[in-house]
């Protein structure tokens, strides 16, 4: 994502239909990804968010980097480093046909007619001035030296804009994040520990998930559950289908008549008594070396 990102805000200026084309890609890769994440690829590791944050710090220097080459690619153009004098070329002296040279020695013919426009050399590169013309606004136009049109002066007014409030507000996020938290969090207590013995019951924390019995096969998209889940809480189990209930993949209920054998083991969950659930004690388990499961 961040290659196909970069690329495109570096070719902007000259190819603008790259915006769709990058647009394009990464939804084809948020919807393969997002398949292979939640049918095919086992769930992946517990990470952390350094990479993510990581990431959000590039994708504000890419915008840096966009937006102020974009303003310069318009202040900048054409590019000839000509700017139009008024009036028309004067004098027998520079009419006719001439013969030039280039910076490969090879011969350029050159035809100059009379009444041809006149131009003299003037550097049009804003980002090489002394000082560095920032933003690069038409106003920053060297005196006598004007090359922009009336358009071009519009758009690279509000360009040159854009590209410094941008790079002030990213200023400004960085210093909060590298100048300003940190002598908070020096300055003040920001986390208070605190006992919760006896405050928070266990059963009651939802973002708690036990050891269910389950099996993957390659192919599904959840995995196989080896227990009898009716006196089981079901947000125990750890996932949930959007389409179809747990039982739907409990292997149990392919054999029905081996539920009461002694081919499972026992799995017990105690309910406290000021939880207002009403689940069971006792339920069937596919035994593991005879392992009994307690939730």
């Amino acid at each position: 994502m961040t290659n196909i990102l970069f690329l495109t805000f570096f070719y902007s200026s000259i190819f603008p239909i790259g915006f769709f084309l990058s647009s394009l890609a990464l939804l084809i890769h948020y919807w393969t990804d997002k398949f292979c994440l939640l049918r095919n690829w086992s769930r992946a590791p517990h990470l952390g968010s350094k990479i993510a944050h990581s990431s959000a710090f590039f994708f504000m220097a890419a915008v840096v980097f966009f937006a102020v080459c974009s303003a310069y690619s318009f202040a900048d153009f054409p590019y000839d480093n000509a700017c139009q004098v008024e009036g028309s070329v004067a004098g027998n002296a520079y009419v006719g046909d001439f013969i030039a040279h280039d910076m490969d020695g090879r011969e350029v013919e050159i035809s100059v007619e009379e009444n041809s426009p006149n131009y003299f050399y003037c550097n049009q590169d804003m980002m090489y001035y002394s000082p560095i013309a920032f933003p690069p606004i038409a106003s920053k136009q060297p005196y006598g030296q004007e090359w922009m049109t009336s358009d071009q002066e519009r758009t690279t007014t509000l360009l040159g804009y854009t590209a410094l409030g941008i790079v002030i507000f990213v200023l400004c996020r960085l210093m909060f994040f590298f100048i300003i938290v940190p002598i908070r969090s020096r300055l003040s207590q920001s986390f208070t520990p605190e006992a919760l013995i006896g405050k928070e019951i266990f059963t009651e924390v939802k973002e708690i998930s036990a050891y269910i019995p389950q099996v993957k096969l390659y192919g599904y998209p959840f995995p196989l559950i080896l227990c009898n889940l009716g006196h089981i809480n079901n947000d125990y189990i750890g996932w949930t289908s959007p389409r179809r209930s747990h039982e739907f993949y409990n292997v149990i209920n392919d054999i029905p008549s081996l539920t009461g054998l002694p081919l499972f083991a026992n799995a017990k969950q105690w309910i406290p008594i000021s939880s207002s659930s009403s689940y069971g004690t006792l339920s069937s388990c596919l035994p593991t070396k005879d392992q009994h499961q307690v939730i």
